[in-house]
């Protein structure tokens, strides 16, 4: 059998019998290189021709009868068939690419989406984690503040009721005095009730109350202030 192999070479195509040193011919074009293949192998017995493609796959497979009478046409024949077969697996060549840009796409696509969503997922823990610390500091804040304000007027409740006391019992001891002195004139007309001391003691206790009074609502205002505000922020 005078198989022939037309296969691409790097000045155009050849026209190759298996295990042989040399090709049997060599043409510009592939067509021409199918062309002399059919002759070959019609004058030599006839045989198997194979066109093969640029990528080394087999585009044709056709088989030669001898002294066939019309080697032109089988010629045609075989190109015509390879050259299909070469578009056909072009076609699906590039199908196949497209497909695997279009995963490739795809895949891309969704990892984008995963990476933004993520990153708005951590922006928003981010800005609910600033809020709360913001909240914790404004309640701690207020919390500081109306617990200094609770001490402040149980100092100032203290003070005042010093201040009460010091004054009323100054206001007690000036009246003892004079009405020390009255005493001894009321003792020279017996008259029992002194005015002075009755007057001094009433004013004492008055006093005495007065501060009192102010230092213990100043100490409730911020006993309250501070429950308030304790009750508000939950601490």
């Amino acid at each position: 059998m005078a198989d022939r192999h037309v296969k691409p070479v790097d000045d155009g195509w050849a026209v190759e019998k298996e295990n042989a040193q040399r090709p049997s011919a060599r043409a510009t074009t592939r067509a021409e290189a199918i062309n002399r293949a059919v002759e070959i192998i019609a004058n030599d017995g006839g045989g198997n021709l194979v066109v093969y493609g640029t990528d080394g796959s087999v585009r044709e497979r056709r088989a030669v009868e001898a002294g066939s009478d019309e080697p032109a046409g089988t010629a045609v024949k075989a190109t015509t068939s390879a050259t299909g077969n070469a578009a056909r697996d072009t076609a699906a060549g590039a199908a196949r690419t497209v497909g695997a840009a279009a995963d490739e796409v795809r895949t891309d696509t969704a990892e984008t989406a995963r990476k933004v969503t993520d990153e708005v997922t951590a922006s928003a823990e981010r800005s609910a984690g600033t809020a709360r610390s913001v909240a914790d500091r404004g309640a701690d804040s207020a919390v500081r503040t109306a617990d200094r304000a609770a001490r402040i007027g149980a100092r100032a409740e203290d003070d005042l009721d010093d201040a009460g006391a010091r004054f009323a019992r100054r206001l007690r001891e000036d009246g003892e005095r004079a009405a020390t002195r009255i005493d001894e004139l009321a003792a020279r007309v017996s008259r029992p009730l002194n005015p002075v001391r009755f007057g001094s003691r009433v004013a004492a206790g008055a006093v005495a109350t007065a501060f009192g009074v102010t230092g213990a609502v100043t100490a409730g205002a911020g006993r309250l202030f501070r429950r308030g505000t304790r009750t508000t922020t939950g601490r």
